[in-house]
């Protein structure tokens, strides 16, 4: 199993909070797996993505009010434990505005 580390924007209403990403570590055989965890909303048991993406933003975004979370960029966690980037959303921009 590989360790990814998967950053999520967070959305409501269509819009973008440009300044807070989500990043959990998921474990998957491949980036084919992986895919299939995060369309599937299946991780880990007990909790799905959703719900630890809930979690995080409770915790650490506490009150931050979000209907749509969506993957923007994929990492890959080496034995170094440095991180290579496998994936980014290309359409995804960061433009420094907040929207909340």
């Amino acid at each position: 199993m590989k360790i990814y580390v998967v950053n999520f924007a967070l959305s409501f209403q269509g819009e973008y909070y440009n300044e807070d990403t989500i990043g959990l570590d998921i474990l998957a055989e491949n980036l084919e797996d992986l895919w299939n965890v995060l369309e599937t909303d299946i991780d880990n048991p007990p909790l799905t993505i959703s719900e630890r993406i809930e979690g995080m933003v409770e915790k650490n975004l506490g009150g931050l009010k979000y209907d749509t979370f969506s993957p923007v960029q994929i990492g890959e966690r080496l034995e170094d434990d440095s991180l290579e980037v496998r994936w980014t959303d290309e359409t995804f921009r960061f433009d420094n505005e907040s929207t909340h």
